[in-house]
């Protein structure tokens, strides 16, 4: 997929920048996005358990 790569290309750089200025803002910008992957991935597979 050549969008994925593209949107990490900018994100990495975006990080990069937001690092420099505070490894607060950089942490959160890293954390959230996952920590929200992770809760909804989590969910999907646990309504599939219990469909079977």
């Amino acid at each position: 997929m050549p969008e994925t790569s593209t949107a990490g290309i900018f994100q990495a750089a975006f990080i990069a920048r937001q690092m420099e200025q505070t490894p607060r803002a950089f942490f959160q910008t890293v954390f959230e996005p996952i920590g929200r992957m992770c809760a909804a991935r989590h969910t999907r597979g646990r309504l599939g358990l219990q469909g079977k």
